[in-house]
């Protein structure tokens, strides 16, 4: 069973802090939904309504540099790293 860690610092870290909760919270879901599907991090465009997810919440995420556009959607920054 895969899992998906988020670091306890997670909150409070700059990239993370003026982040809105909508944001926050696709960031989580779709982390989850990630590790679950064996994605490697890719997260493709037509997964943000699983996730309740809106295009500002996601575009959020890549201001922050917590996500990184690709051809189908987007990929989670280190993903492979972490």
């Amino acid at each position: 069973m895969p899992w998906f860690k988020v670091d306890d610092g997670f909150w409070r870290h700059p990239k993370v802090m003026d982040l809105p909760d909508p944001a926050v919270a696709l960031w989580a879901k779709a982390g989850s939904w990630s590790a679950d599907q064996l994605t490697d991090g890719e997260v493709p465009k037509a997964a943000l309504r699983l996730f309740n997810g809106k295009p500002k919440a996601a575009d959020a995420l890549v201001d922050a540099g917590l996500w990184t556009p690709s051809a189908r959607g987007w990929e989670f920054h280190d993903w492979a790293e972490y």
